[in-house]
């Protein structure tokens, strides 16, 4: 951006000499060089500090981890990557047999145990049985009880079924895994139904003109060219770098490196966003436009909007939207 300004403003001064026919000489082109260089800084200043701009965005999205509490191996799989589920939908099975057989023999154990109850309670009020018997036989069928309700919970747990609706994103699970020794969530990617995050870092001299309710641009690489209607929903006054663990680590004001960035939260509102299908989880550019100073607005928009173009070009480097303007 900082070369946009540079030549524009080149341009412009050529056409006044050859307008105007202005004498090129020390005096004159020394007049132009230090006047451009004020004017450029004035320029580069302000809307670096009243109408930001940042490359450091990215949409975000919530995963669910799929875990289970039984272990065994995978016998079935009943889903493929990209199918929506609704929440109760199996997506994989592990192998019941050893639950089966233990709600079976835990089944037969209760239904013994209320039966020598039955007879025990019977024999009490004949006056040939003691109380003693009553209480030791009742004490068994609560314990067998609570083991059957764990075990059919175990049953039960062999079927992972989607916790909500949504879709898996990727599924790297195969017949005969072995399923409990580590967390199945490393093995698949579920992603609920929801709205994406749009989250930008700016840098904490320009945070104190963002505020929420702002209007804002974004544009995404992924379309070059284009850029979306947006407004400031959120920003965040608390940083991973100040948040204190309870561990056994001292306050460290030592750290070198950057200043943190300080994150920003939009909410597009531009009508047509929903009909671009962009990946979730992509890179985005994006600007705020605060109420000073607002006729530098229309450069900042004209300079994001040509940056936007630049994103037509693919090559392995990473390019700037403004870097040198606050952003």
């Amino acid at each position: 951006m900082d070369l946009i300004l540079i030549l524009t403003y080149l341009a412009l001064v050529t056409l006044i000499f050859k307008i105007f026919r202005v004498p090129v000489n020390k005096w004159s082109v020394t007049t132009a060089i230090f006047g451009g260089a004020l004017i450029l800084g004035w320029i580069y200043i302000s809307m670096g500090y009243f109408h930001p701009a940042t490359t450091h965005g990215q949409s975000y999205f919530k995963s669910t981890p799929l875990s289970v509490s039984v272990r065994g191996k995978v016998v079935k799989i009943y889903v493929d990557d990209d199918r929506h589920l609704k929440k109760g939908e199996p997506i994989f099975q592990i192998d019941p047999t050893p639950y089966e057989s233990k709600v079976k023999e835990l089944e037969s154990m209760f239904a013994l145990a209320k039966s020598r109850y039955s007879e025990n309670i019977q024999l009490q009020k004949e006056g040939s049985g003691s109380k003693f018997d009553v209480e030791n036989v009742r004490s068994e069928v609560k314990k067998l009880k609570d083991e059957l309700i764990r075990a059919r919970f175990d049953l039960n747990s062999t079927t992972v079924v989607a916790p909500i609706d949504g879709h898996i994103a990727h599924n790297r699970l195969t017949l005969g895994t072995m399923a409990g020794v580590f967390k199945v969530s490393s093995l698949i990617t579920f992603i609920p139904d929801q709205k994406p995050r749009y989250i930008a870092a700016f840098k904490p001299n320009s945070i104190s003109n963002i505020e929420p309710g702002l209007e804002a641009w974004v544009t995404f690489p992924a379309k070059p060219g284009k850029v979306f209607k947006a407004k400031v929903k959120k920003v965040w006054y608390e940083l991973r770098q100040g948040q204190l663990l309870p561990n056994t680590w001292m306050i460290n004001v030592n750290r070198t490196g950057f200043p943190a960035r300080v994150p920003v939260e939009f909410e597009i509102v531009d009508e047509s966003f929903p009909h671009y299908h962009i990946p979730v989880g992509s890179v985005m550019w994006a600007t705020v436009f605060s109420e000073h100073l607002e006729f530098l607005t229309i450069l900042r928009s004209i300079l994001f909007t040509m940056f936007s173009w630049k994103n037509i070009l693919s090559f392995d480097g990473e390019g700037s939207a403004g870097e040198g303007h606050g952003e």
